[in-house]
């Protein structure tokens, strides 16, 4: 994470006017949480955080471990997408 940080708060920047930041995973979570400079929250799926400047939306990572072990579905996965866009609106 702290190798590229930098790189996340350079693309932060030049993204403008970002409303909502979907995390794949506890460690892009506590990237996050870095970023915007705040405390981070117990983490899990599909939870909504709102902090003053941004929403951000909390996924398990898709990795084969959680999604052979049935932890995320292709349902879960699919939804946690759909929740992010209709959060945008």
């Amino acid at each position: 994470m702290e190798t590229c940080f930098d790189y996340l708060q350079q693309e932060y920047k030049i993204l403008k006017n970002i409303t909502v930041i979907l995390c794949l995973g506890k460690i892009a979570y506590d990237a996050t949480c870095k970023l915007i400079k705040v405390k981070p929250e117990k983490f899990g799926y599909n939870k909504l955080f709102e902090y003053e400047s941004v929403k951000v939306l909390t996924s398990y990572h898709p990795s084969k471990q959680n999604t052979q072990t049935g932890r995320l579905t292709w349902k879960e996965w699919s939804a946690v997408f759909l929740k992010a866009k209709r959060l945008t609106m």
